[in-house]
């Protein structure tokens, strides 16, 4: 979802480039720049992208972690069947 976030800001949405429609008409291009300056769409944008990037990096620490928290849970299982099975070749060992 934060990559489409990212696409629909920064591909599809003509935010930070005056859009061809305002291209034939060279006052409604001045116009539309002059806004783009006084709203400040491009630090704006910069902003919302470093805040996206921060997102996805925390949401790349939360899928580490589960990832790990995974892996040591299937750790533990192997390990404690290859106990199970020791324990069993003990006791038919000694019986």
């Amino acid at each position: 979802q934060l990559l489409a976030l990212r696409g629909l800001i920064n591909l599809h949405l003509p935010l930070s480039e005056t859009p061809e429609a305002y291209w034939e008409e060279p006052w409604l291009e001045d116009l539309y720049n002059k806004i783009s300056r006084e709203l400040d769409i491009a630090s704006r944008i910069r902003t919302l992208n470093r805040k996206l990037d921060y997102a996805h990096q925390v949401v790349e620490v939360l899928r580490t972690e589960l990832s790990d928290r995974h892996h040591t849970r299937l750790e533990l299982i192997i390990i404690f069947l290859i106990s199970v099975e020791v324990l069993f070749e003990v006791v038919h060992f000694f019986v």
